[in-house]
């Protein structure tokens, strides 16, 4: 198991420790290595990918519910979060999201976005909260 701290970097600061790491463990450890569960930082994963091509990368369910929130605090919406049951239970099934099993996450993704525009309160927000 292989476990680092990383504090204020950015994607390129990221992505070369993560790179640099990997390339200091024995190579028949990363031959033998078929998933690896880490946070949600995309340089991380290409460090992982750039070394490891075949390696699954699997997000843990923490840094999921994480992201989601600071993806709807960044976008304004914790207001309606905490204001609205509606909203806040879309969020809950969003998040849920990570114990779907792979073969249904896409099925289920749908779900959650048909849930978002048949109720009224919130149709307009899920668009809002995946744009740029």
């Amino acid at each position: 198991m292989l476990y680092y701290i990383y504090t204020g970097l950015k994607f390129w600061g990221l992505f070369l420790l993560t790179y640099s790491m990997l390339l200091i463990i024995p190579i028949n450890f990363i031959l033998d290595t078929v998933s690896m569960v880490c946070d949600f930082e995309r340089a991380i994963w290409a460090g992982l990918h750039a070394v490891a091509p075949w390696v699954k990368i699997c997000g843990c369910i923490f840094h999921w519910s994480r992201a989601v929130d600071n993806h709807i605090t960044a976008k304004g919406l914790k207001p309606l979060r905490e204001a609205s049951t509606t909203f806040s239970k879309g969020v809950k099934l969003l998040k849920a999201l990570a114990y779907c099993p792979k073969s249904s996450i896409i099925r289920a993704y749908k779900e959650v976005v048909e849930f978002f525009a048949v109720n009224k309160e919130v149709s307009c927000t899920i668009d809002f909260l995946w744009s740029k």
